[in-house]
């Protein structure tokens, strides 16, 4: 597991954070808190990857680009003293290259509209090599 803690989105009325990553050999896990005010319309914040060949936006089946598949599982939703909090994971397979990659965040019920953010992703790698197979080979 590699604790990240890197704002990658934010207004006056919400931010979004990279939390951390959990490496194995296939892939890695993203986990994203997304923390605003309440807000009328859709609540939901969108995350894409860009690994340097165009965004990734996760779908049902996972959509691939550049051979690379990006799975967003269920959400987790709470809130709490006049906050709404979206706890949000991302299966990225194959892992991300040790140059890193862009997040990209969309929520516009909170005023955000295509933030970017660069993520390294080195530390994810190494912590892989440490990892065991989430799959059997």
């Amino acid at each position: 597991m590699v604790v990240l803690r890197e704002l990658v989105a934010h207004t006056e009325n919400a931010g979004v954070l990279l939390l951390e990553a959990r490496s194995y050999s296939q892939g890695c896990l993203l986990e994203f808190l997304a923390v605003g005010r309440p807000a009328a319309g859709d609540d939901r914040p969108v995350l894409g990857l860009d690994f340097g060949s165009g965004v990734l936006h996760p779908g049902p089946a996972g959509p691939a680009g550049a051979g690379r598949a990006l799975h967003r599982l269920t959400d987790e939703v709470a809130a709490l003293a006049g906050t709404v909090g979206h706890r949000i994971r991302l299966w990225v397979t194959p892992l991300p290259p040790a140059e890193g990659f862009v997040v990209v965040t969309d929520w516009p019920a909170r005023g955000i509209r295509g933030q970017r953010a660069d993520v390294y992703g080195e530390a994810i790698r190494v912590a892989a090599w440490d990892s065991f197979p989430c799959l059997p080979a």
